[in-house]
């Protein structure tokens, strides 16, 4: 998601359907809420951009 929103803001934004400025504010925001400081079984957990960026891309389309 990192890379999309660097190289190319008319496709993450198509994606999303929204600027990566807001996607920036929603992933700031539930960051301290989807981000435990230890994930399960010791592993490192997702990162909050890419569970809001699966959740979002879902919610726009109904793809799974």
């Amino acid at each position: 998601m990192e890379e999309l929103k660097r190289e190319d803001v008319a496709a993450f934004t198509n994606m999303l359907r929204m600027s990566p400025q807001l996607f920036q504010e929603i992933v700031d925001r539930l960051d301290p809420i989807l981000n435990p400081n230890v994930g399960f079984a010791g592993r490192p957990p997702h990162p909050t951009g890419l569970k809001v960026a699966i959740t979002l891309r879902y919610l726009a389309t109904g793809d799974s």
